[in-house]
């Protein structure tokens, strides 16, 4: 633990000097460095070797350029507009302006997205397994460095690429086309930019920071399904009928009034029927049936070395969300995080977009049993006309909660995620629904799969 312990803080102070260098020197600035330090290393001897010469040389263009990268205060604001939404490993492109107060053109500016300046904790890095490092060799797995700069990467959620911003005449605007790539789901924040000039020598880059705080909600990625593929299932019977999927509440469609009978609830009197009729009138209602499909996600890894096969389980989450999205039915959306969540969208209670917003935040659950995730999805069957079950793994508990969900006669479609390439489920389940299947997905075939997916 104390090696580890004394690790982290050397790669901690390491990662911090490089980015800083990385981002003051240009590739010529790089390689003039690199000169540098091999000529001074031979120059240890200044007898046997001249390689000296070489080394005061570059040493001077280098001072040089570092003096004239010392200034850089140009009147020069810039503004952007970032997009609500980016999808994970995909380029997002989106809009800045710049506007030259100075009174000179400005000519060979860069720019590019400032990732905020944090760093993993101990224990992130102690407990975190990066994608992969098992298959790496020796070495790197028992230094761990490559773990350390791939949670760094995930800390700060994108890589920004610097832009070129052409010639900009004095009091003039000018408009460019900013760049990022998310690498993780969820609320990444973009605390500003940073503007670039090289000097004379193009060595050395001198920055201006502007703070333009914003944040960006990454989506997962989402896999494309057959065009014709369509889940199984009936309408059902949806008490509080149509209203229910328009805002949320216990109520039915309304057909007409009628005289008041024996028995009838006090609740569904049309009073003002009385003051004009001089008799009880009542509501009558009629019960709604519409499709409304469920989706399932297994949020309950063993560790947080189940990264992989959970982001995978998310992205199929967040396909089927696409799919089953349509204007006359409902999907429920069920998980277990901090707590047991149960969102419905369709018909005007939610949209695609807020679903996509939940599933780009939810996280793993470690510490809870699964038995909540079975109490809560046995709770909704009666309504449903079909169901996606996405699970992390299959087990007894697993097993025992999609046994539940077929005996009541419900079409399951059992998506089970894993990291191996040849993987096998026993027992397999014995289908009583004649629709419902299982399908085993290993991390990073989902897309070959689901495209060949049919039901």
């Amino acid at each position: 633990m104390q090696k580890r312990h004394l690790q982290f803080l050397a790669f901690g102070f390491l990662t911090r000097w490089a980015n800083n260098l990385k981002g003051h020197l240009t590739t010529g600035g790089s390689l003039l460095l690199g000169g540098v330090i091999v000529s001074g290393i031979l120059s240890v001897d200044i007898i046997q070797t001249q390689a000296y010469q070489l080394f005061s040389v570059l040493s001077a263009l280098l001072i040089v350029a570092i003096l004239f990268s010392l200034r850089f205060r140009d009147r020069v604001s810039i503004d952007r507009k970032v997009p609500r939404y980016a999808t994970i490993d995909q380029s997002l492109e989106y809009t800045a302006t710049l506007t030259n107060r100075s009174t000179i053109d400005q000519d060979n500016l860069l720019v590019i997205e400032t990732p905020p300046d944090i760093y993993p904790t101990l224990e992130e890095f102690l407990n975190t397994t990066q994608p992969g490092e098992k298959e790496r060799n020796w070495y790197d797995r028992r230094v761990a460095y490559h773990r350390y700069l791939w949670l760094v990467q995930r800390k700060r959620g994108f890589e920004g690429k610097a832009v070129t911003i052409p010639r900009t005449p004095k009091n003039g605007i000018c408009q460019i086309s900013l760049c990022l790539i998310p690498n993780r789901r969820g609320r990444i924040e973009l605390p500003g930019v940073t503007l670039m000039r090289p000097d004379p020598l193009g060595l050395i880059l001198s920055h201006q920071y502007h703070s333009l705080p914003t944040f960006l909600l990454v989506l997962p990625k989402r896999y494309s399904l057959p065009v014709n593929f369509q889940l199984p299932g009936i309408r059902q019977h949806q008490p509080g009928g149509i209203q229910l999927a328009s805002a949320v509440g216990d109520s039915e469609e309304f057909i007409s009034l009628r005289e008041y009978r024996e028995g009838d609830s006090p609740r569904r009197i049309y009073w003002p029927g009385l003051a004009r009729h001089n008799k009880l009138l009542v509501r009558e209602y009629q019960n709604e049936f519409f499709t409304r499909y469920g989706l399932i996600l297994d949020t309950f890894a063993t560790s947080t070395q189940n990264s992989e096969i959970f982001e995978e389980a998310v992205s199929l989450a967040a396909s089927f969300a696409v799919m089953m999205e349509s204007g006359d039915a409902l999907l429920d959306l069920l998980f277990v995080g901090d707590q047991a969540y149960h969102f419905t969208a369709g018909r005007s209670i939610a949209h695609l977009e807020q679903l996509l917003e939940i599933l780009a935040c939810v996280g793993m659950n470690t510490k809870d049993p699964f038995d909540r995730l079975t109490g809560l999805v046995l709770s909704q069957p009666a309504v449903l006309s079909s169901c996606v079950v996405v699970l992390l793994t299959w087990d007894d508990q697993r097993n025992e909660l999609i046994r539940q969900l077929d005996a009541i006669g419900l079409p399951l479609l059992v998506l089970v995620v894993t990291s191996s390439k040849d993987p096998q489920i026993a027992p397999a389940p014995v289908w009583i629904h004649p629709a419902s299947r299982l399908q085993v997905i290993p991390v990073g075939q989902a897309e070959g799969i689901l495209a060949r997916l049919e039901l």
